[in-house]
């Protein structure tokens, strides 16, 4: 890392979440930046189910990661979580946290995406979203392009962290 990068400490080993927050960085042309990876806890459930309890694990995620790193400018979480709306059903939608070495916090919430009617079903009688979401791309039929998009979208969740980053900094 050269000398006049500054480090951010990101809540996660994930080398997907680093690849889209690094892409986030360069799209808002913060180019000064060196992601550094830091294996923490969220301090949550695996799968939470509400919006504030993935925050919660965003913030912390964002707190510890500061806390393993406490020479870097900010410390990022990002979480994601599943939400249930009324007779909808379940939607996904991710977090940042961005803690700044004074205590400031900036959060970015997502959109909420749907997910499939027989994926949310699932989760609903206590399926895990990640084995859902795979079974369901797996299962889609050859021709249903559509789905599998969806799917795929479901699973790498980059737009969503994406929307997540950009709105945690600039708010």
């Amino acid at each position: 890392m050269s000398h006049n990068m500054k480090k951010i400490a990101l809540g996660t080993t994930s080398q997907n979440k680093q690849r889209i927050l690094a892409e986030c960085l360069k799209t808002m042309g913060h180019n000064e930046y060196a992601i550094t990876p830091c294996d923490v806890s969220s301090g949550i459930v695996e799968q939470p189910l509400d919006e504030e309890t993935t925050i919660t694990g965003a913030i912390n995620r964002a707190h510890n990661a500061l806390e393993v790193e406490p020479d870097s400018e900010f410390g990022i979480g990002l979480e994601a979580g599943l939400i249930e709306i009324g007779d909808l059903g379940y939607f996904l939608v991710c977090v940042c946290a961005l803690l700044k070495k004074d205590g400031t916090i900036h959060v970015g919430i997502s959109g909420k995406t749907p997910l499939p009617t027989e994926v949310s079903k699932a989760v609903k009688t206590g399926g895990l979203f990640g084995k859902l979401i795979r079974e369901y791309r797996e299962n889609c039929n050859d021709n249903d392009d559509i789905k599998k998009k969806w799917a795929y979208r479901l699973i790498s969740r980059e737009q969503e962290f994406s929307d997540a980053i950009n709105r945690a900094f600039f708010c």
